[in-house]
């Protein structure tokens, strides 16, 4: 492994539900002050495929539009980055008294949510910044494409630079810069015990064993997120999302584009057409 470190001045899931109706709404998010506040429509979902059918909703559309979504901390704070463009990515807001805040910021493109609720965020130039609960804070010493934060407050990154076949470098927050880790990959999150699970580019998934990744066998995947009481979910790259068991992969209903989990195991997606979903643990 190779340690690096920080420089001082240096910066930095559609839910194409397969439903049984023939449209859905999209609500656009246009400023914190068009939120919707009105309860959001509930979808039942059913399959013709066997190996995922539902009865009753499980996927509930929330007001807004997004492109990525992170969630965390005890009080399940909930972040989205929006549709809306900045200067470097997209505009960045957070979900308050039923309605999505601006959270101003020069853009994101990837985002996570730490174990204090505050999101740390990649925009469209690698730069990586954490939110300190009242303004943006410079992460030094890496460029990235993915960020993750576990529950106990490891950090995790996909770096911007190719690595091997498998995707980009990935790198582990040291405490005063990043060392990086063997292997490659292109999506991560981290699990309650500071592991990280990465997805490659050839879509496999592997978990951080101490020493090695250890390959979790049986979907290929795009996404994934992971809860702080350990709920991992993936989207596959048929855009189907799952979840493991402990020992297999368990299809949920609904499709989407990327995936978060709060801290009480629930999901959250948000789907090509940017329409944001939350989910049933």
């Amino acid at each position: 492994m190779r340690t690096i470190d920080f420089k001082p001045g240096q910066r930095q899931f559609a839910l194409n539900l397969v439903l049984g109706i023939s449209a859905f709404v999209t609500l656009s998010l246009l400023s914190p002050a068009m939120a919707q506040t009105s309860p959001a429509p509930t979808l039942g979902i059913q399959h013709s495929n066997d190996r995922a059918t539902a009865t009753t909703p499980t996927w509930t559309a929330l007001p807004g539009a997004g492109k990525d979504i992170g969630a965390g901390g005890p009080s399940g704070a909930l972040w989205v980055i929006s549709t809306m463009t900045a200067a470097n990515g997209f505009s960045v807001f957070r979900w308050a008294n039923n309605a999505w805040m601006g959270v101003p910021s020069t853009g994101a493109e990837r985002l996570d949510v730490d174990p204090q609720g505050n999101a740390w965020i990649v925009d469209n130039k690698g730069a990586v910044q954490r939110h300190d609960g009242s303004k943006w804070v410079p992460v030094a010493g890496i460029h990235a494409s993915d960020i993750g934060v576990g529950a106990d407050g490891s950090v995790w990154a996909v770096g911007s630079q190719p690595f091997d076949a498998g995707g980009f470098g990935i790198y582990r927050a040291n405490g005063s810069g990043w060392t990086q880790m063997p292997g490659a990959a292109v999506r991560i999150d981290v699990d309650p015990r500071g592991a990280a699970w990465i997805v490659n580019k050839l879509g496999e998934v592997f978990r951080w064993g101490g020493n090695a990744w250890v390959a979790v066998l049986g979907i290929k995947a795009r996404d994934v997120g992971i809860g702080a009481d350990g709920s991992v979910f993936v989207l596959g790259v048929d855009d189907k999302v799952y979840r493991w068991s402990g020992s297999a992969w368990v299809a949920r209903e609904g499709s989407a584009r990327n995936i978060t989990v709060n801290a009480a195991g629930v999901p959250y997606a948000v789907t090509d057409a940017g329409v944001i979903y939350q989910g049933v643990k």
